[in-house]
């Protein structure tokens, strides 16, 4: 968390703990491979957070990963992860 939060805006975008967002996507490393969420199924906080109850199922997910992703997040959609869901 703080090694995300000390860092500039812009950098944030970059792939922190196996975690980016690219044009239309938040892309998860995963094994070899990549497993991808497009971005309009987690544009609102609500629909994050259901994404992040289903990726906590998974065994292979990090809670780095996990964490990485509620702030790319919060940064792509201005959005607040850390409060009510309005």
């Amino acid at each position: 968390m703080g090694l995300i939060k000390a860092l500039p805006k812009k950098e944030r975008k970059m792939k922190f703990n196996g975690v980016w967002i690219t044009r239309n996507c938040l892309v998860l490393e995963h094994g070899p491979g990549t497993y991808e969420v497009e971005l309009d199924r987690i544009n609102t906080p609500r629909k994050a957070c259901s994404w992040l109850v289903h990726l906590l199922e998974k065994e292979w997910v990090t809670t780095g990963q996990l964490l990485a992703m509620v702030h790319q997040l919060e940064d792509h959609f201005g959005y607040s992860l850390h409060g009510p869901l309005v």
